[in-house]
């Protein structure tokens, strides 16, 4: 049988990979996998990860002291739209904790018509990169 949208499942607490009771790796599927993928994107900084340096949330713009909540919504939004089972996006919400931190809601409705949604929190950590 092939799964179409099937990936390791990640940690939302460690990001490690998890293994079941017998030290097999797990997996997620269908609408799990497009969520896991959706809040790893939202949790990676824009341009961490080498191979892939598009991957992630440009989070140093959003963090610029100039940065208007419109501009903040559209680099959520194309950050969301690099997972492509996601389909529409109903809501974005975001949330100044304080100016080095914030919380984005998120949620939207996936190509198969099933719907997504998370809370993901972000610090500024001074990151230079972008």
């Amino acid at each position: 049988m092939y799964l179409e949208n099937v990936t390791l499942k990640v940690s939302e607490e460690t990001n490690d990979l998890v293994f079941d009771d017998n030290g097999i790796l797990m997996t997620v599927e269908g609408s799990g996998t497009t969520a896991q993928n959706v809040r790893m994107t939202l949790t990676a900084w824009k341009g961490d990860f080498p191979l892939v340096e598009e991957h992630g949330t440009d989070y140093k713009r959003i963090f610029n002291e100039n940065c208007m909540e419109d501009e903040r919504e559209e680099v959520l939004r194309e950050a969301i739209l690099q997972e492509e089972n996601v389909k529409q996006i109903e809501k974005i919400q975001i949330i100044n904790d304080e100016k080095r931190s914030i919380s984005v809601l998120f949620a939207g409705i996936l190509k198969d018509g099933g719907k997504i949604g998370m809370e993901v929190e972000k610090t500024w950590q001074g990151k230079s990169g972008g």
